[in-house]
Order: structure tokens, then C-alpha cells, then sequence
């Protein structure tokens, strides 16, 4: 040991290199924080959310309540001989809820045999299984079709929106952060929309703090290469 002490980094070189875990551990600070403080996050409306929310208050209008106004079956596999019982005879293929209740004891059920007699049937899905409910149900039941999917399914059923066979959709975490706000109310999506601004946020922060460090160490660069020649 020479006795010298270690040379300490520049502060530009500081940038370039911060410790991943502090990168994650203030990612996983600013994601937290709209689940314990409120961040208000006000959005613009698409068109294909106020169409579905419209439709859906059109139906039943003020203190809906479940299994009066409206009915969760729950997750169903369904081959293409299930949407035909489906529009014939509900009961056949469906005996409980989501909850466990027998459908034939859900009040709203009590005049309702198949889907024909459905005005709206909304489905949730990350994958092309709403299509199913156009193509082999709707031409035979004749209901409207809401959906809530993934941001990456959105754009194959803006045209089925145009041509009439879907009267809207919630397209990912932005959608269903746009009906919360269509509702009053800030519930996980809306927490969940102020959790995903905050990380881009600090991922822009991230990126301008590296490129400031770069920038920093190329001019120290060629500022010490004009000082030796």
C-alpha cells in the first residue's frame, strides 16, 4: 500500500453509474405511495368508455344493486355448443353464480330463460374470447356486447365498435381508471393509474440524470485532450 487514498468518482460518473437496487427500491416507493396518499389523476374520456358507461346506466338507472339489477356467472370455459344452450336454455349450463347461489334463486333471474332475454352481457378478458359472444351469440340472441380488455386487445375491437357489434369497451388499466372517474369514484384502477405516472416519471427522471452525467463526461473528455496536446 502506497498510502494514497482512493480517488473519489466525479460526480457526472456518479450518474452514469447508480446502483440498480436504488433505481428499484425508489420504484417500488413510488408505485406504494397512490395506495396510501391520494393522487388525483384526471384523465379525458374516450369515446368507447362513455359509450359502454352509458349503456350500462341506461339499463338500470341509480342504486343498482347485485343479483336485482345485475349478475356475475363467474369464468366459464365455453365451446361453441355452450353459446347455443346459452340462448336457448341458460340453466342448462349454468346452475350457480359467482358466489355459489343457484341462478334460479338470483332475483333478477326469475323471468330470464336464455340470452335472449339479456340486454347487455359484458365480458373481461385478456384474450380474443369476446369475439365468441359476437360471431356465434349476438346474431342469434340479438344483445348488446360490453368488454373490459388488456391496452394490447383494444385496437382489434375499435372496429367492431364502429360497425355497431360491441357498444363499448374499458381498454386496459387507462380505461377502467376512465370509468372510475365516469363513477365518482377513485377505486384501484385510478390508484393504479397514479402508481404507472409516477414510475414513468421517474424512469424520464432517470434517463435525464443519465444523459446529463454522459454529456458531463465527454466534454471532461475532450477538454483533458485539448489540455495534453
Amino acid at each position: 500500500m502506497n498510502g494514497e487514498a482512493p480517488s473519489r468518482m466525479a460526480w457526472y460518473d456518479r450518474l452514469q453509474k447508480i446502483d440498480p437496487r436504488i433505481i428499484y427500491l425508489v420504484v417500488f416507493v413510488l408505485v406504494s405511495i397512490p395506495f396510501f396518499v391520494p393522487i388525483p389523476v384526471k384523465m379525458e374520456v374516450s369515446p368507447v368508455v362513455k359509450k359502454l358507461y352509458d349503456k350500462v346506466e341506461q339499463i338500470a338507472e341509480d342504486n343498482k344493486r347485485y343479483g336485482v339489477d345485475w349478475v356475475n356467472f363467474g369464468f366459464r370455459q365455453m365451446r361453441f355448443a355452450d353459446y347455443m344452450a346459452f340462448i336457448r336454455d341458460m340453466y342448462a349450463i349454468i346452475s350457480k353464480d359467482y358466489r355459489g347461489t343457484p341462478i334460479r334463486d338470483v332475483p333478477m333471474m326469475k323471468n330470464i330463460r336464455g340470452l335472449r332475454d339479456f340486454a347487455l352481457v359484458f365480458d373481461v378478458t385478456g384474450s380474443s374470447a369476446y369475439a365468441d359472444w359476437v360471431y356465434y351469440a349476438q346474431p342469434e340472441a340479438h344483445f348488446d356486447i360490453g368488454v373490459g380488455v388488456t391496452a394490447i386487445i383494444g385496437p382489434s375491437i375499435r372496429p367492431l365498435i364502429d360497425a355497431g357489434q360491441v357498444v363499448g369497451m374499458m381498454e386496459g388499466l387507462s380505461g377502467a381508471a376512465q370509468y372510475e372517474q365516469l363513477l365518482n369514484i377513485r377505486g384501484q384502477a385510478s390508484r393504479g393509474m397514479g402508481s404507472q405516472n409516477l414510475a414513468h416519471l421517474w424512469v424520464i427522471v432517470a434517463l435525464i440524470l443519465g444523459n446529463i452525467g454522459y454529456i458531463a463526461s465527454r466534454r471532461r473528455e475532450k477538454k483533458l485532450k485539448k489540455e495534453l496536446k
